[in-house]
């Protein structure tokens, strides 16, 4: 559970870096733009994506900080390991 939670946060960070991108990025492509009657392009809504990214970061924060190995070893000869 804790190389899950990890690979999980790590995704979200670089999903939401990549979706930031797009939101801060100051000369958008404008093949995308439709209507846009003034010299501001239109940008991408990047709030449902970003708030996927954080809800993936915390939660692959806390598999990685309350995650188990996910399996137990037990030392009793009638158990199969």
């Amino acid at each position: 559970m804790k190389i899950t939670g990890l690979i999980l946060a790590l995704v979200g960070l670089v999903a939401g870096a990549i979706c930031m991108i797009q939101v801060l990025q100051p000369t958008a492509p404008e093949r995308d733009t439709t209507g846009v009657h003034d010299n501001q392009p239109r940008r991408p809504n990047m709030t449902v994506p970003l708030v996927i990214c954080g809800a993936a970061v915390v939660i692959g924060g806390a598999m990685y900080v309350f995650g188990g190995r996910g399996y137990f070893v037990s030392n009793n000869p009638q158990v199969r390991n």
